[in-house]
């Protein structure tokens, strides 16, 4: 049982480490792209406080 989870946690890390998005049951040419407004830096954008 150990050994099966190691090599899940592996497995896992891999995926994670090879930058693409996590996996679903739909092909990559079926999934929804992203249009809307760049993204901004919160950081600096965010109002002060009263």
């Amino acid at each position: 049982m150990l050994s099966r989870s190691v090599g899940i946690l592996a497995h896992a890390w891999e995926e994670t480490e090879s930058g693409a998005r996590i996996k679903g049951p739909l092909p990559r040419p079926l999934l929804a792209g992203y249009h809307g407004t760049a993204e901004r830096d919160l950081a600096r954008t965010r109002p002060e406080r009263a």
